[in-house]
C-alpha cells in the first residue's frame, strides 16, 4: 500500500510542478510580447525628423515669425500715424492726377477762347476793330501760355515736384506739390514768378497741395 501511495503522490508532484512551469512560460511570452508593443510604439513616437522635415518645420517657424514681424511693423506705423508705403503712392498718384487734370482744363478753356477770336478775324462781316481787338486778345494768350509754361519749367528744375500756374491781366496763381510750404520756398516761388511775369509781389498766389 506504501508504494502505491507513494506513486500517486509522485504523479501529483509532477502534475503541479508542470502546471507551473506552463504558467510560468506563459507569463513569460506575454511579458515578451507586450514589451516588443511598447517598444515599437516609443520607436514612432520618438523617430528623429528627417532632414527635409527639419527644412520644413524651419522654414514654417520663420515664416510665421517673418508675417508676425510684418504684421508688427504695419500695427507700429498705423500707431504712429505714418501712412504706410501703399497710402504714399495712392496719394502721390491722386496729385499727379490733379496737375493733369487741371492743365487740360485750363488747355481746354483756352482752346476755345482762341477758336472763338480766330472765328471773329476770319469771319468777313466782323468789323476791322473787333478784328484788331481779337487779335491783340490772340497774342495775348500766346504770350500767356509761353509765361506759364517757363514758369512751370523754372518751378520744377528748383526740385518741387511739380506746379501749374493760372496767369490773367493783373495776377498770377501758382499751385505747387509739396508736402509742406516753408517761408523760404513761399519767397523762392514769388520771387521767380514776379521775374517772369513782371507783377509785383502782392498780385502772385501761391497755394499748396499736398
Amino acid at each position: 500500500m506504501k508504494p502505491l501511495f507513494l506513486r500517486k503522490k509522485s504523479a501529483w508532484y509532477f502534475l503541479v510542478i508542470t502546471g507551473i512551469l506552463f504558467v510560468a512560460i506563459g507569463l513569460y511570452q506575454m511579458t515578451m510580447s507586450f514589451g516588443e508593443h511598447k517598444g515599437g510604439a516609443e520607436g514612432v513616437a520618438l523617430s528623429p525628423l528627417t532632414g527635409s522635415e527639419r527644412s520644413e518645420e524651419k522654414d514654417n517657424n520663420s515664416g510665421g515669425l517673418k508675417s508676425t514681424s510684418e504684421e508688427a511693423d504695419a500695427e507700429a506705423k498705423n500707431a504712429s500715424g505714418q501712412p504706410s508705403e501703399k497710402e504714399q503712392k495712392i496719394s502721390e498718384a491722386r496729385q499727379s492726377d490733379f496737375f493733369v487734370e487741371y492743365r487740360l482744363d485750363r488747355d481746354r478753356t483756352r482752346s476755345q477762347q482762341v477758336d472763338w477770336l480766330r472765328e471773329i478775324v476770319n469771319n468777313q462781316n466782323s468789323l476791322e476793330e473787333s478784328k484788331k481787338e481779337a487779335q491783340q486778345r490772340l497774342l495775348s494768350i500766346t504770350k500767356t501760355i509761353e509765361t506759364e509754361m517757363k514758369l512751370e519749367s523754372l518751378l520744377k528744375a528748383e526740385n518741387f515736384k511739380d506746379a501749374v500756374a493760372v496767369t490773367d491781366e493783373n495776377s498770377v496763381t501758382i499751385i505747387v506739390q509739396v508736402p509742406i510750404l516753408t517761408t523760404i520756398d513761399k519767397n523762392k516761388i514769388v520771387e521767380i514768378a514776379s521775374r517772369i511775369t513782371g507783377f509785383d509781389e502782392k498780385h502772385i498766389k501761391v497755394i499748396r497741395k499736398t
